[in-house]
Protein backbone atom coordinates (compact mmCIF):
# COMPACT_ATOMS: atom_id res chain seq x y z
CA UNK A 1 0.00 0.00 0.00
CA UNK A 2 1.46 3.34 -1.00
CA UNK A 3 2.00 6.00 1.13
CA UNK A 4 0.49 8.59 1.58
CA UNK A 5 2.09 12.19 1.27
CA UNK A 6 1.02 14.95 3.54
CA UNK A 7 0.66 18.66 0.95
CA UNK A 8 0.80 20.91 3.70
CA UNK A 9 4.57 19.11 5.43
CA UNK A 10 5.91 19.45 1.17
CA UNK A 11 4.94 23.11 1.29
CA UNK A 12 6.32 23.77 4.66
CA UNK A 13 9.84 21.87 3.62
CA UNK A 14 10.01 24.13 0.37
CA UNK A 15 9.16 27.41 1.88
CA UNK A 16 12.35 26.47 4.18
CA UNK A 17 14.62 25.70 2.02
CA UNK A 18 13.84 28.88 -0.32
CA UNK A 19 14.48 31.11 3.07
CA UNK A 20 17.61 29.04 3.34
CA UNK A 21 19.17 30.01 -0.45
CA UNK A 22 17.54 34.16 0.18
CA UNK A 23 19.38 34.30 3.46
CA UNK A 24 22.50 32.93 2.01
CA UNK A 25 22.32 35.13 -1.01
CA UNK A 26 22.14 37.92 0.83
CA UNK A 27 24.75 37.15 3.66
CA UNK A 28 26.90 36.71 -0.23
CA UNK A 29 25.93 40.18 -0.56
CA UNK A 30 26.52 41.74 2.46
CA UNK A 31 30.24 39.87 2.72
CA UNK A 32 31.38 40.18 -1.50
CA UNK A 33 29.86 43.73 -1.99
CA UNK A 34 28.03 42.28 -5.12
CA UNK A 35 24.78 43.09 -6.77
CA UNK A 36 23.38 42.23 -10.32
CA UNK A 37 22.15 45.51 -10.44
CA UNK A 38 24.96 47.45 -9.52
CA UNK A 39 27.17 45.10 -11.82
CA UNK A 40 25.39 45.63 -14.69
CA UNK A 41 25.64 49.54 -14.31
CA UNK A 42 29.32 49.17 -13.94
CA UNK A 43 29.92 47.29 -16.72
CA UNK A 44 27.73 49.43 -18.93
CA UNK A 45 29.66 52.51 -17.08
CA UNK A 46 33.40 50.71 -18.22
CA UNK A 47 32.25 50.29 -21.84
CA UNK A 48 30.88 53.56 -22.88
CA UNK A 49 34.65 54.99 -20.86
CA UNK A 50 36.02 52.21 -23.44
CA UNK A 51 34.15 53.60 -26.29
CA UNK A 52 35.34 57.10 -25.41
CA UNK A 53 38.39 56.28 -25.40
CA UNK A 54 38.34 54.52 -28.20
CA UNK A 55 36.70 57.38 -29.70
CA UNK A 56 39.23 59.94 -28.35
CA UNK A 57 42.10 58.15 -29.99
CA UNK A 58 41.05 58.57 -33.16
CA UNK A 59 40.25 62.20 -33.16
CA UNK A 60 43.23 63.87 -31.55
CA UNK A 61 46.54 63.54 -32.63
CA UNK A 62 49.28 61.76 -31.21
CA UNK A 63 51.69 63.61 -28.35
CA UNK A 64 54.82 64.58 -29.89
CA UNK A 65 57.74 66.40 -27.51
CA UNK A 66 58.39 69.55 -29.28
CA UNK A 67 61.55 69.86 -30.72
CA UNK A 68 64.26 72.43 -29.83
CA UNK A 69 65.68 75.14 -31.64
CA UNK A 70 69.62 74.71 -31.18
CA UNK A 71 70.69 78.73 -29.65
CA UNK A 72 73.65 79.64 -31.89
CA UNK A 73 75.37 82.08 -29.46
CA UNK A 74 76.47 84.58 -31.82
CA UNK A 75 80.85 85.69 -32.13
CA UNK A 76 81.65 88.20 -30.45
CA UNK A 77 83.14 91.24 -32.90
CA UNK A 78 86.71 91.82 -31.97
CA UNK A 79 87.94 95.09 -33.87
CA UNK A 80 91.41 94.71 -35.37
CA UNK A 81 92.16 97.17 -37.94
CA UNK A 82 93.62 95.68 -41.52
CA UNK A 83 96.85 96.72 -41.43
CA UNK A 84 98.16 99.17 -44.09
CA UNK A 85 101.06 98.33 -46.20
CA UNK A 86 102.04 101.58 -47.21
CA UNK A 87 101.55 103.02 -43.38
CA UNK A 88 102.69 100.35 -41.61
CA UNK A 89 105.95 98.53 -40.55
CA UNK A 90 106.36 94.73 -42.09
CA UNK A 91 108.82 92.50 -40.38
CA UNK A 92 109.42 89.33 -42.97
CA UNK A 93 109.42 85.88 -41.65
CA UNK A 94 112.80 85.67 -42.62
CA UNK A 95 114.05 88.60 -40.36
CA UNK A 96 115.10 88.30 -36.72
CA UNK A 97 115.53 91.12 -34.80
CA UNK A 98 117.16 91.25 -31.64
CA UNK A 99 116.09 94.45 -29.31
CA UNK A 100 113.09 96.83 -28.05
CA UNK A 101 110.95 98.10 -30.89
CA UNK A 102 109.01 101.76 -29.96
CA UNK A 103 106.77 103.67 -32.44
CA UNK A 104 103.38 104.91 -33.65
CA UNK A 105 103.28 102.62 -36.50
CA UNK A 106 101.29 99.32 -37.26
CA UNK A 107 103.55 96.32 -37.29
CA UNK A 108 102.96 93.16 -38.72
CA UNK A 109 105.45 90.29 -36.94
CA UNK A 110 105.61 87.52 -39.61
CA UNK A 111 109.82 87.12 -37.57
CA UNK A 112 111.12 86.75 -34.63
CA UNK A 113 111.92 89.56 -32.00
CA UNK A 114 113.79 89.44 -29.24
CA UNK A 115 112.94 92.17 -27.45
CA UNK A 116 109.61 94.04 -26.57
CA UNK A 117 107.28 95.97 -28.72
CA UNK A 118 105.29 99.02 -28.29
CA UNK A 119 103.31 101.28 -30.24
CA UNK A 120 100.45 103.08 -30.13
CA UNK A 121 98.93 101.47 -33.50
CA UNK A 122 97.78 97.77 -34.01
CA UNK A 123 100.16 94.68 -33.74
CA UNK A 124 99.32 91.53 -35.96
CA UNK A 125 101.77 88.65 -35.18
CA UNK A 126 102.14 85.31 -37.17
CA UNK A 127 105.40 85.06 -35.83
CA UNK A 128 107.35 84.70 -32.51
CA UNK A 129 107.69 87.62 -29.87
CA UNK A 130 109.81 86.93 -27.09
CA UNK A 131 109.04 90.20 -24.64
CA UNK A 132 106.80 92.12 -23.58
CA UNK A 133 104.00 93.63 -26.05
CA UNK A 134 102.11 97.10 -25.53
CA UNK A 135 99.31 97.95 -28.17
CA UNK A 136 96.39 100.01 -29.05
CA UNK A 137 94.61 96.52 -30.67
CA UNK A 138 96.48 93.08 -31.58
CA UNK A 139 95.94 90.00 -33.51
CA UNK A 140 97.62 86.86 -32.62
CA UNK A 141 97.97 83.44 -34.91
CA UNK A 142 101.72 82.95 -33.73
CA UNK A 143 103.04 83.11 -30.07
CA UNK A 144 104.21 85.28 -27.96
CA UNK A 145 106.28 84.96 -24.61
CA UNK A 146 106.31 88.04 -22.75
CA UNK A 147 103.28 90.81 -20.70
CA UNK A 148 100.21 91.58 -22.95
CA UNK A 149 99.11 94.86 -22.52
CA UNK A 150 96.31 96.66 -25.40
CA UNK A 151 94.24 99.55 -24.77
CA UNK A 152 91.57 98.00 -26.98
CA UNK A 153 90.95 94.93 -28.10
CA UNK A 154 92.87 91.51 -28.62
CA UNK A 155 92.12 88.29 -30.58
CA UNK A 156 94.00 85.14 -30.36
CA UNK A 157 93.34 82.90 -33.11
CA UNK A 158 93.24 79.19 -32.91
CA UNK A 159 96.92 78.42 -33.91
CA UNK A 160 98.28 81.16 -31.21
CA UNK A 161 99.99 80.56 -28.19
CA UNK A 162 100.75 82.48 -25.35
CA UNK A 163 102.92 82.76 -22.48
CA UNK A 164 102.10 85.61 -19.72
CA UNK A 165 99.67 87.66 -18.36
CA UNK A 166 97.21 89.72 -20.74
CA UNK A 167 95.34 92.95 -19.81
CA UNK A 168 93.24 94.58 -22.36
CA UNK A 169 89.62 95.97 -22.81
CA UNK A 170 87.92 93.33 -24.77
CA UNK A 171 89.74 89.70 -25.78
CA UNK A 172 88.14 86.93 -27.58
CA UNK A 173 91.05 83.40 -27.54
CA UNK A 174 90.25 80.48 -30.23
CA UNK A 175 94.11 79.58 -28.86
CA UNK A 176 96.26 78.53 -25.62
CA UNK A 177 97.22 80.85 -23.04
CA UNK A 178 99.18 80.42 -20.14
CA UNK A 179 98.61 83.39 -17.68
CA UNK A 180 96.21 85.41 -16.27
CA UNK A 181 93.61 87.71 -17.63
CA UNK A 182 92.44 90.98 -16.43
CA UNK A 183 89.94 92.08 -19.05
CA UNK A 184 87.73 95.22 -18.22
CA UNK A 185 85.15 94.62 -20.44
CA UNK A 186 84.27 91.10 -21.76
CA UNK A 187 86.69 87.80 -22.80
CA UNK A 188 85.25 85.43 -24.70
CA UNK A 189 86.50 81.89 -24.91
CA UNK A 190 85.91 79.75 -28.08
CA UNK A 191 85.51 75.88 -27.67
CA UNK A 192 88.75 74.96 -28.84
CA UNK A 193 90.57 77.66 -26.34
CA UNK A 194 92.91 76.83 -23.46
CA UNK A 195 93.51 79.03 -20.68
CA UNK A 196 95.74 78.35 -18.13
CA UNK A 197 95.31 81.18 -15.49
CA UNK A 198 92.87 83.18 -13.22
CA UNK A 199 90.65 85.19 -14.77
CA UNK A 200 89.03 88.47 -13.78
CA UNK A 201 86.60 90.43 -16.34
CA UNK A 202 84.09 92.27 -16.18
CA UNK A 203 81.71 89.38 -18.50
CA UNK A 204 82.59 85.76 -19.61
CA UNK A 205 81.50 83.82 -22.61
CA UNK A 206 82.41 80.24 -23.22
CA UNK A 207 81.97 77.75 -25.28
CA UNK A 208 81.58 74.13 -24.61
CA UNK A 209 84.40 71.94 -25.45
CA UNK A 210 86.79 74.73 -23.63
CA UNK A 211 89.40 74.57 -21.04
CA UNK A 212 89.90 76.82 -18.01
CA UNK A 213 91.94 75.89 -15.20
CA UNK A 214 92.08 78.85 -12.87
CA UNK A 215 89.50 81.45 -10.64
CA UNK A 216 87.34 83.31 -12.64
CA UNK A 217 86.07 86.47 -11.48
CA UNK A 218 83.56 88.42 -12.64
CA UNK A 219 83.07 92.20 -11.45
CA UNK A 220 79.14 91.94 -10.78
CA UNK A 221 80.17 88.75 -8.74
CA UNK A 222 83.35 90.60 -6.93
CA UNK A 223 80.38 93.43 -5.73
CA UNK A 224 77.85 91.05 -4.20
CA UNK A 225 77.87 90.22 -0.94
CA UNK A 226 76.19 87.06 0.97
CA UNK A 227 74.39 87.72 4.15
CA UNK A 228 74.65 84.19 5.75
CA UNK A 229 72.30 85.16 8.59
CA UNK A 230 69.33 86.31 6.75
CA UNK A 231 69.59 83.50 3.93
CA UNK A 232 70.08 80.90 6.55
CA UNK A 233 67.91 82.08 9.01
CA UNK A 234 64.55 79.65 7.73
CA UNK A 235 61.50 79.80 10.25
CA UNK A 236 63.46 80.99 13.18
Amino acid sequence: MAERIDIAEVRKVEEIFMSSISNFTQAMKELTGFDDETSKEKVKTAEKREDFAQDRDKTSEPFRMPQMEPRIRPQMEILVPEFNQEAGTVISSSMVITGNIEGADQVKANGCIFGDLNTTSSVIVNGKIIGDVATESLAVSGSIKGAVKVSLDARIEHAAVIVGDIKSANLQTKGKVKGNLEIKNVVDITESAVVVGNIDTGELNSERGCVINGNVTTRNTRSFTFDEEQLFSIGE
